[in-house]
């Protein structure tokens, strides 16, 4: 179940006629919701879990936060095809999700590899290693027939254009430069 569809269940707004209202406007409610893909929260159930305490959360009126990794691709796609069956990597950001608030006001640096040096005087200092921009998302989670809302914020890692090798890549080597990239990404 998408968001969508969840979010109109919860709220119980379809049954007050949500679709009519739509249907007048020469839209049908099932294909804008077939529309949207499937929220990839992770690699397995533990994702779907998660999401399935935070609902539980909303719908007892408990105040509560969820966190966790913005991931770019579900488990997996199923293609059919002459030759069996092929799974490839589903992107279920492929198509701009609107449930998902970007909060460019709500970044921090995450910091790999590198080391911490303590100076004489106690202050310490991480040196060295790369850092990569932590930024963040809200999604709503409504409670099943109440007003309580709580928040799932997911990160997505973001690499800065100063961390894109320029030297690699004006040497030819574009593929070991994107690579680089795309694995601080």
């Amino acid at each position: 179940m998408n968001l969508t569809s969840y979010d109109l269940l919860e709220s119980n707004i379809e049954e007050n006629g949500y679709a009519d209202a739509l249907k007048k406007l020469g839209h049908d409610l099932e294909e804008i919701v077939e529309q949207e893909k499937d929220a990839a929260l992770g690699n397995g159930g533990l994702g779907r879990l998660a999401s399935c305490f935070l609902d539980s959360m909303a719908t007892l009126n408990l105040p509560a936060w969820g966190y966790g990794l913005r991931y770019r691709y579900g488990l997996f796609k199923q293609l059919i095809t002459k030759e069996g069956q092929q799974e490839i990597a589903e992107d279920w950001l492929e198509k701009f999700s609107p449930w998902e608030v970007v909060r460019h006001d709500i970044v921090y640096p995450v910091r790999f590899f590198g080391q911490v040096q303590v100076k004489p005087d106690g202050f310490r200092k991480w040196v060295g290693g790369e850092v990569i921009q932590a930024l963040a998302y809200d999604v709503p989670i409504p409670g099943y027939r109440t007003k309580n809302t709580i928040s799932l914020r997911l990160w997505e890692a973001k690499a800065g254009a100063e961390d894109f090798n320029l030297f690699l890549f004006n040497d030819g080597q574009h593929g070991t430069a994107a690579q680089l990239h795309s694995r601080d990404q």
